[in-house]
């Protein structure tokens, strides 16, 4: 995938305990040669976007300004 993409996830998330998961993130930017940031929010589980709304939001637009100026 080419295009630009952000990944958002939660540092809490469980699924980041298994290693296979853990390994596919260290290596996002392999796979996703458009991958303009990856963030794990901190003390955020699986649902990123209910648990903290502000920051997703504030993410989402930081990236919708950067592939705009593109």
């Amino acid at each position: 995938m080419r295009q630009p993409s952000l990944f958002i996830g939660g540092a809490a998330d469980p699924a980041f305990e298994l290693a296979p998961i853990r390994g596919l993130y260290d290596q996002l930017e392999a796979h996703l040669p458009g991958l303009w940031k990856k963030v794990l929010l901190p003390g955020v589980g699986h649902s990123a976007p209910e648990e903290d709304v502000n920051r997703v939001n504030e993410l989402i637009l930081e990236f919708l300004e950067h592939v705009r100026a593109r």
